[in-house]
């Protein structure tokens, strides 16, 4: 899509309209980053030139156009019924949908619309069965589209335990840590992994016609089943 500089004269509030069109629903609400994903909007009053954009709703309010990630593939199916895919890797969390005309005055918001979830990978899928001291062994866990910051903002639990996180690298969106694993006499199984995490991250808002920002916490919780197995 091609680059847009207008600006809103205000921030955009939930389910707030400029009276032209209006959303009523977004199918499906939930969903993984693993590979793309089309979506269906419907509701009212929908034509041929709209665009489709995303805005993280930890962000805060929506001032102008460079607060979204403009969706692909928008598609007017008809008056009542549009679609748009959302890439694959888009960062996980909760987003707002923002349906709105390039260099106009129209459009819908609708808050919380979406949850995209996070892909997770890891290096070492299945471990053997070890009743010694030496069963200890570095494992890395990729979470594809979750930002994570600072390592000890980052806590990990299998089994009931606490996990040690020896290091954490971000690539873009993604997040990798490295678990320090010990399964000494681990039953044979498959084990999941909960991660709980907080970024310290800007929110902005806007008063009486001023932006401004204020600090606060996000903060995520992620459940990875049969992430990992113990074999013979």
């Amino acid at each position: 899509m091609a680059a847009c500089f207008c600006f809103f004269t205000k921030a955009a509030r939930a389910d707030e309209s400029s009276g032209e069109f209006s959303i009523t629903s977004v199918e499906p609400a939930s969903f993984s980053n693993e590979a793309d994903q089309t979506i269906t909007l419907t509701g009212s009053g929908f034509y041929s030139g709209l665009w489709v954009g995303l805005h993280y709703s930890i962000n805060g309010v929506i001032t102008d156009l460079s607060d979204l990630t403009d969706l692909k593939d928008v598609t007017i199916v008809s008056s009542e019924q549009a679609t748009a895919v959302v890439p694959a890797g888009t960062r996980a969390g909760q987003y707002d949908i923002f349906m709105y005309q390039p260099d106009a005055d129209p459009y819908y918001y609708m808050e919380a619309a979406v949850e995209i979830g996070s892909q997770t990978s890891t290096d070492t899928p299945e471990l053997q069965f070890n009743g010694t001291k030496s069963a200890r062994k570095k494992v890395n866990v990729t979470y594809r589209g979750l930002v994570m910051t600072k390592k000890k903002w980052v806590k990990a639990r299998i089994n009931g335990k606490n996990i040690p996180i020896t290091k954490l690298r971000r690539s873009g969106n993604d997040t990798t840590i490295t678990l320090n694993l010990k399964y000494k006499k681990w039953p044979m199984g498959s084990y999941a992994l909960i991660l709980s995490y907080k970024n310290r991250v800007k929110v902005k808002t806007e008063k009486n016609g001023k932006v401004r920002y204020r600090k606060t916490w996000e903060k995520g919780r992620v459940q990875s089943d049969n992430l990992f197995s113990i074999i013979q």
